[in-house]
C-alpha cells in the first residue's frame, strides 16, 4: 500500500477544496446578509439652561420622545419621498439617555442614604436601524432627516417661531370686491411686515443659505409694497370708484359698521364702570393715606411707609433685594388700558368704513368703467403674484431660521455614522479559512480510502505488484 502523503491528497483534490471554500463563503455570506443590520447612530445634546430642569425654552416639560413623532416623521417621509408606512420609520428609532459613570455613582449613594433621586440627562443617544434590505447610506440619510425635521419642530413649538398665514393667496377665490381685496392685502402685507421688523431687530445677522436673504432684506421687500404699490392699488380703485356689485358693498360695510356700533357699546359698558372703580379706589387712597400707607397714626413717623416693606429686610451687599408685587389698583388699570386701546382701534375702523361707504354710496360709474377695472385687476393680479412670491422667500427663511433656532438649543456631539452588527468580511475571512480546512481534511480522507481500496482490489499480497485486473487496466488504457 502506498505511504501516508497528506501533500499529495491535498494536490489531487486541490479543485474539490476550491470548490468547497467557494460554496461555504457563498453560503456564509447569504446567512449574513440575511441577519445584518445597519444602524445609523448620533449624540444629541440640548443646550438650553432649561435643559438641567427637564425643560424647553419656552418652560413646557422636555419629551424626547418627539424625535420620532408623527409630524417629525411625516416631514422624513415628504422630504425623502418614501412610500413606506410611518410606522415602519418609528418602531426602527430609539432613543437612550446618557448617563455618566459619576453621575450613575451619585445616583447610588443617594438612593442608599433612602433620598429621592432626580436627575435630567441632557444627552442622548438617538438611532436608527434597518435590515439588510435598505443599504448604510439609507441609514444614514433617513437619520439625518429626523434629525432635520426636529430641528424644526422644536423651533417652531417651543421658541415660537412660525411664520404668519398667507392670506393674499385666497382673495381671487374669495369673491371679495376690489376694495375689499385692497384691503385684505393691506392687512395680510402688514402682518407680514411687523412680523419681520421684530426679527430683523432681534435677529439682524441670520442670513438663509438656502435663499440668500436676511430678515432686513425682506422687510424692505414688504415696505416696498406697503409704501407704494398697495397704496397705488387703493388710489385706483377709490379714484375710479369702480366696484364687482355696488349694491352688496354697501350692504357689507353697512353690517360691519353697525357690528363696530355695537361693540364699542359693548365696551363702553365694560370701560365706564371700571373707570368710576379705578377714580374711587384712588380718592379713597388719598383720603385715608396715613392708614393705607403709614405705620400707626403717628403723625412724626411720616418717612416710615408700609412701601418700604417692599423691600426686604436683609442687604445683599450695599443693596437692598426688591419684591415683585402687584395690587389690584395695577390689575385695573391694566384692564382699563387694555379695554380703551381696543376700543380706538375699533372706532378708527368703524371710521374707515363709513368713509368708504360714503364714497361707494354716491359713486358714479366712469365713462371707461371697462378700461379702469381691466387695469385694476392687471395691477391686483400683479400685486397678489408678487406678494405669493415674496411669502415663499419668507417661508423658506423661516423655515431655515427654525432649524437655526433649534441648533442653538439642540447640538448633535457626533456627526451620523453607520456600524454594522455583523462584520462580513471577518465573516468571509472565517469561512474561507474554516471550509479550506475541512476540504484538506476531506481531501485527506478520500485520498486515504482510495489508497485502501486500490490496495484490496488491485495489489497481489504476496508479491506487492498490481494483480491482473490492474494489469488488464492499464493495458487497455495505453491501447487507447
Amino acid at each position: 500500500m502506498k505511504n501516508f502523503e497528506i501533500f499529495r491528497y491535498i494536490k489531487k483534490w486541490r479543485y474539490l477544496i476550491v470548490l468547497i471554500c467557494i460554496a461555504g463563503a457563498v453560503l456564509v455570506y447569504q446567512y449574513a446578509m440575511a441577519k445584518q443590520v445597519y444602524t445609523a447612530q448620533t449624540v444629541l445634546s440640548y443646550s438650553n439652561s432649561e435643559a438641567k430642569s427637564g425643560m424647553t425654552p419656552s418652560g413646557d416639560v422636555l419629551d424626547v420622545n418627539e424625535i420620532y413623532s408623527s409630524k417629525v416623521i411625516t416631514g422624513v417621509l415628504e422630504d425623502l419621498s418614501l412610500t413606506t408606512g410611518a410606522d415602519s420609520i418609528r418602531s426602527r428609532c430609539s432613543v437612550e439617555p446618557i448617563i455618566s459613570e459619576d453621575e450613575e455613582a451619585r445616583k447610588e449613594a443617594i438612593l442608599k442614604e433612602g433620598e429621592e433621586y432626580v436627575y435630567y440627562p441632557t444627552d442622548y443617544l438617538i438611532t436608527f436601524g434597518v435590515d439588510s434590505d435598505y443599504s448604510q447610506e439609507y441609514a444614514a440619510t433617513v437619520l439625518d432627516s429626523i434629525m432635520e425635521n426636529y430641528f424644526i419642530n422644536y423651533g417652531e413649538k417651543y421658541i415660537n417661531q412660525t411664520v404668519l398665514p398667507n392670506n393674499a393667496s385666497n382673495i381671487e377665490s374669495g369673491g371679495y370686491d376690489y376694495i375689499e381685496c385692497a384691503e385684505i392685502l393691506d392687512t395680510s402685507a402688514t402682518e407680514i411686515y411687523d412680523y419681520l421688523y421684530d426679527k430683523k431687530f432681534h435677529y439682524p445677522d441670520f442670513r438663509s443659505a438656502t435663499t440668500g436673504y436676511t430678515f432686513t432684506d425682506l422687510y424692505n421687500m414688504y415696505k416696498e409694497d406697503l409704501n407704494y404699490n398697495i397704496p397705488e392699488l387703493y388710489s385706483k380703485i377709490l379714484n375710479q370708484k369702480v366696484s364687482k356689485d355696488q349694491s352688496v358693498l354697501i350692504k357689507n360695510y353697512s353690517n360691519k359698521i353697525s357690528q363696530y356700533g355695537i361693540d364699542l357699546a359693548n365696551m363702553k359698558e365694560k370701560i365706564d364702570p371700571l373707570y368710576d372703580l379705578i377714580s374711587h379706589y384712588s380718592l379713597k387712597s388719598k383720603e385715608g393715606i396715613q392708614y393705607h400707607y403709614g405705620k400707626g397714626t403717628d403723625s412724626d413717623n411720616t418717612n416710615d411707609y408700609i412701601l418700604k416693606d417692599v423691600y426686604d429686610e436683609h442687604t445683599e451687599g450695599a443693596q437692598r433685594t426688591r419684591i415683585n408685587t402687584e395690587t389690584t389698583y395695577d390689575s385695573l388699570i391694566n384692564n382699563y388700558v387694555n379695554l380703551e386701546i381696543s376700543r380706538q382701534y375699533t372706532q378708527v375702523d368703524m371710521e374707515h368704513k363709513q368713509n368708504l361707504l360714503s364714497i361707494f354710496r354716491d359713486a358714479v360709474p366712469p365713462t371707461d368703467q371697462d378700461a379702469a377695472i381691466a387695469e385694476i385687476e392687471e395691477d391686483m393680479a400683479a400685486l397678489i403674484k408678487r406678494l405669493d412670491e415674496n411669502y415663499k422667500i419668507v417661508e423658506a427663511t423661516v423655515d431655515e431660521f427654525n432649524q437655526y433656532l433649534g441648533a442653538s438649543n439642540i447640538t448633535t456631539l457626533t456627526s451620523i455614522n453607520v456600524s454594522e452588527k455583523i462584520n462580513i468580511n471577518l465573516y468571509l475571512i472565517l469561512a474561507v479559512f474554516v471550509f479550506l480546512i475541512c476540504g484538506c481534511l476531506g481531501a485527506i480522507v478520500l485520498g486515504r480510502i482510495q489508497d485502501f481500496v486500490e490496495y484490496l482490489l488491485y495489489k497481489d499480497r504476496k508479491t506487492g505488484l498490481n494483480n491482473r485486473a490492474k494489469c488488464d487496466m492499464l493495458i487497455n488504457h495505453y491501447a487507447e
